[in-house]
């Protein structure tokens, strides 16, 4: 959870800047938007994480929170990486020559995706807070 603050911004404005930068983006959806708050789906394929702003007006400013959920992202790669083991495994029993290495390989593989996808999540967060900030008000 990170909070941010922009200075003489509206709900409505930031919510609606937030949804035009969701829409521009080829692996983001808007999946609920309500008076105080937008939920967007990153996806590559299957939902990754959903990204929840939460927006609290406090005088002439906005205070913002972004709150990331990885539900989606464990209930995805755990069973990947178990799908993965498994296949291994049927080639083990099949060749009987297949060595433990080649659980390693598919261990680590799996490692390497989900940094990719982690690090993935957080360049699209990125990107949409450079945008956000490059609005004038």
């Amino acid at each position: 959870m990170k909070k941010y603050l922009f200075l003489a911004l509206k709900k409505e404005e930031f919510l609606t800047m937030i949804d035009v930068i969701t829409h521009e983006r080829l692996h983001l959806k808007t999946k609920k938007i309500t008076d105080d708050s937008i939920t967007i789906a990153c996806h590559l394929a299957l939902p990754i994480t959903t990204i929840t702003f939460r927006v609290k007006e406090e005088e002439n400013n906005l205070r913002v929170t972004r709150i990331i959920s990885w539900i989606p992202f464990l209930w995805t790669l755990i069973p990947f990486l178990i799908v993965l083991e498994a296949i291994t495994f049927g080639f083990s029993y099949i060749f009987e020559d297949i060595s433990v290495w080649s659980y390693l390989i598919v261990g680590f593989v799996w490692l390497l995706l989900t940094t990719f996808l982690i690090y993935y999540v957080f360049a699209e967060v990125e990107e949409i807070l450079n945008k956000l900030y490059k609005v004038e008000v």
